[in-house]
């Protein structure tokens, strides 16, 4: 990691990861100028996946109330991520141009972002968890992966259904919008 966690402490930690998202979305903004259709398509296709995917977890995760293990939740612990990990990826690619190697820092700053970032926010939500629920969270870490999904549902799953009311109460329709949004910039910003 580039940054140790101590330089992190006593800061709040989603305001400086919000922070860094924005800038990075700000940052894509500007450079935004698309130039491949199938790039901007596919760019576009696989954020809408990622944003299907939050738009699933946020309507099963009720924040500091209950330890979440349905939903994508059965089959991932971090499934809020992988939907940010694919929003960030489809923008990147939306603004790739060939030869590939040209948005080679756009890529670099992204991963090495998305790692630095997300890597001490898990943490630190699992340090919680595991305050807040030790045996039923041992139990979920032990049997549910860390980002990559297993197709095999959690067996502990509380098999509860996808909620609106959750859903708007996590207030994801704001990401879905901003996602639609800087899309509709970078179409009206393209050169195809």
């Amino acid at each position: 990691m580039f940054f140790s966690r101590k330089q992190y402490e006593g800061l709040s930690f989603t305001k400086l990861r919000v922070r860094i998202g924005l800038t990075f979305i700000v940052i894509l903004i500007m450079m935004a100028k698309p130039d491949t259709p199938a790039l901007f398509v596919a760019g576009l296709i696989i954020s809408i996946m990622g944003e299907l995917i939050r738009i699933w977890s946020s309507g099963h995760i009720n924040k500091s109330c209950e330890l979440t293990t349905s939903g994508p939740y059965a089959h991932t612990r971090n499934p809020l991520y992988i939907g940010n990990f694919l929003i960030g990826f489809g923008l990147c690619l939306a603004l790739t141009s060939p030869p590939i190697y040209r948005g080679a820092g756009l890529w670099f700053c992204f991963i090495v972002g998305f790692y630095e970032v997300y890597l001490v926010q898990i943490s630190r939500e699992e340090e919680v968890l595991l305050g807040k629920y030790p045996e039923e969270f041992e139990k979920y870490r032990k049997a549910v992966p860390y980002f990559f999904p297993s197709l095999k549902p959690y067996s502990g799953s509380a098999g509860k259904k996808f909620s609106f009311e959750i859903f708007k109460k996590n207030h994801e329709y704001r990401m879905a919008g901003a996602v639609f949004v800087i899309y509709l910039i970078f179409f009206l910003r393209r050169k195809f």
